[in-house]
């Protein structure tokens, strides 16, 4: 079987330099964290509504099952690379597109180190107001969220996705 040759264009490989780009901005602030903050230990960025909040999160999204967290070890590098596979071989896909999965797989290699590292996640973005508050997250839980939005958009707009254009 013979493997295509793939070309790539500024805006691929721009989707690839985001990749390591990303990862050190994570892992930078999480240092950040680690070093000015004991777990639990929070300051106010902006008013309320914006706290710095040193959590460790062994679990999923929002904490879910945290007993289990060599599962998502597993499942984190799993899917880092399909999700590599993937980029590579969809580079013919819209600039929002390769950025998209450039951003999730960011998100699951910074997310993927602390795991390593600590057998946790740490998070300390921590919005809301008062009582009512958001999990805290990082840096990599929002390339994750924006490339998956970025992700859909590309779904639902036929200029941006070449295969259902056309039909």
């Amino acid at each position: 079987m013979d493997i295509p040759e793939k070309t790539f264009s500024a805006i691929s490989i721009t989707s690839w330099l985001i990749v390591p780009i990303f990862i050190i901005f994570d892992q930078i602030t999480k240092n950040a964290v680690i070093d000015h903050y004991a777990l639990w230990e929070s300051s106010i960025v902006w008013s309320d509504a914006f706290r710095f909040t040193r959590v460790h999160n062994p679990g999923a999204a929002f904490g879910i099952l945290q007993s289990m967290p060599y599962l998502f070890t597993i499942l984190t590098t799993i899917a880092i690379v399909f999700i590599t596979w993937h980029k590579w071989a969809s580079a013919d896909q819209s600039g929002l597109y390769q950025f998209s999965l450039g951003l999730i797989l960011a998100g699951a290699a910074g997310n993927l180190i602390d795991r390593i590292r600590f057998n946790y996640v740490i998070d300390f973005i921590d919005i809301g107001i008062g009582d009512s508050r958001w999990p805290a997250f990082n840096i990599a839980d929002s390339c994750i969220s924006v490339g998956v939005v970025f992700l859909l958009a590309t779904c639902f707009n036929d200029s941006e996705n070449p295969q259902e254009a056309g039909n």
